[in-house]
């Protein structure tokens, strides 16, 4: 049996009732998008870890349609989950001999090395914005991290309410998240 037959029906016969709406979509994505163009001609004893490896590595350094650079270790880490579940039922229902898919080396998210805030590096005006609103004020620091040091950091300059502010860095490449103050 081919993968790309194989891929509907473990979806439609082992998937739809046993996720959420939303998980659903994004198996149904993946396998629209990634798994049927990549591997569906395949049959499913035919998936080696060779095959299955390659496909992970395309899928890390060129996976990206719309920049063409690498996907996210979570994004190949989701596709990842899809093969290993399909693949599992299917060697549980006798459709193929043998399970490869557990010998797959994982990608790893690379850590961005932390550097501190200093005046010397960048002035408080480069580093973040602050949005007047009423009485309310919106301060954006681009890339923060609670991790990193703050021994060297800059006082905040121009407002009296705040003594002063942490600089730290994202966890990933295009990360942004809001904290309270």
């Amino acid at each position: 049996m081919k993968y790309k037959e194989w891929l509907p029906d473990w979806l439609e016969l082992y998937q739809k009732e046993s996720v959420k709406p939303r998980t659903y979509k994004q198996y149904e994505d993946v396998i629209s998008h990634r798994l049927i163009p990549s591997l569906g001609e395949y049959e499913m004893d035919d998936l080696t870890p060779i095959v299955l490896q390659r496909f992970i590595v395309e899928l890390s350094q060129n996976g990206n349609t719309k920049s063409g650079k690498g996907l996210a270790p979570n994004s190949v880490n989701s596709i990842i989950l899809v093969l290993h579940s399909s693949l599992s039922m299917a060697y549980i229902l006798g459709l193929t001999k043998t399970i490869y898919v557990d010998k797959i080396k994982r990608p790893k998210a690379s850590e961005k090395p932390i550097e501190s805030f200093t005046k010397s590096k960048n002035t408080p005006k480069q580093c973040f914005s602050a949005y007047r609103c009423g009485s309310s004020f919106l301060l954006c620091l681009p890339a923060v991290r609670r991790s990193a040091s703050t021994s060297d950091a800059v006082p905040f300059l121009g407002r009296k309410r705040f003594h002063g502010f942490a600089w730290w860095e994202s966890r990933t490449l295009c990360g942004s998240r809001l904290y309270p103050i």
